[in-house]
């Protein structure tokens, strides 16, 4: 681009930093400077991302993720197995299970134990969150109940069984009109086949039942102990 002298208009050569005719200085074009890039303070209310927290500090885990404290997964498995544990030994000891016949207070007890469990290693734990924990250790708690009482019901039909039956069935001999179906029923009773097959179906019950109640412990445990989870 050609340069003229703001004095005289001659032509000033490229390169050339005076006039050649009166020695004005050449006028030179000024090299634009960008402008530097704004800088964002820290934690400033238009940075694209939040600053991070300080090494140690617990952050909040996304919805719908527990997380302890430390970064690490809660063991729910291991809060439903220990209450299950508790209230499935209970319930399946002969005389001691007969605390179950209120409410199932021996299943509703390993709830809440779930509950106390799993509060130790959370900051918060939500009433469904507590409910499931609960259903699932009353779920425990039927297995548990039902392995014990498996061995006690044989020996119950071994034992007593065998004196029963024999006054049965002399007390059907002093009544020849008693219907032989009724007859082979009262029987079979005190069959180790009728044991079983009463074993299954307590199992179903109990797997049932205790569910609700275990659940009903997830919640009162939660109620109890969820001022000291935070």
């Amino acid at each position: 681009m050609a340069v003229f002298c703001p004095n005289c208009g001659s032509t000033i050569d490229e390169g050339s930093k005076f006039c050649q005719k009166c020695g004005t200085p050449s006028p030179q074009p000024t090299a634009t400077v960008p402008p530097p890039p704004p800088v964002q303070p820290p934690g400033s209310q238009w940075s694209s991302q939040p600053p991070p927290p300080p090494p140690g500090q617990w952050t909040p885990p996304p919805p719908g993720v527990s997380m302890t404290p430390t970064g690490a997964p809660p063991n729910k498995m291991k809060a439903a197995l220990l209450g299950g544990l508790v209230g499935g030994i209970l319930s399946g000891l002969p005389f001691i299970q007969a605390g179950n016949c209120c409410f199932c207070l021996w299943v509703v007890l390993g709830g809440v134990i779930a509950a106390y469990i799993y509060t130790r290693e959370v900051p918060i734990l939500m009433g469904g969150e507590a409910a499931l924990l609960g259903m699932q250790s009353g779920m425990v708690s039927a297995v548990v109940a039902t392995i014990i009482s498996i061995p006690v019901r044989l020996l119950m039909v071994r034992f007593a069984g065998t004196f029963q039956r024999e006054m049965i069935e002399k007390m059907l001999e002093q009544n020849p009109d008693f219907p032989p179906q009724m007859r082979e029923f009262m029987l079979h009773l005190f069959s180790p086949g009728f044991a079983i097959g009463m074993i299954i179906f307590g199992f179903i019950f109990s797997l049932i039942f205790y569910s609700i109640f275990g659940a009903l412990g997830g919640l009162l445990g939660n109620t109890m102990f969820k001022k000291k989870a935070h």
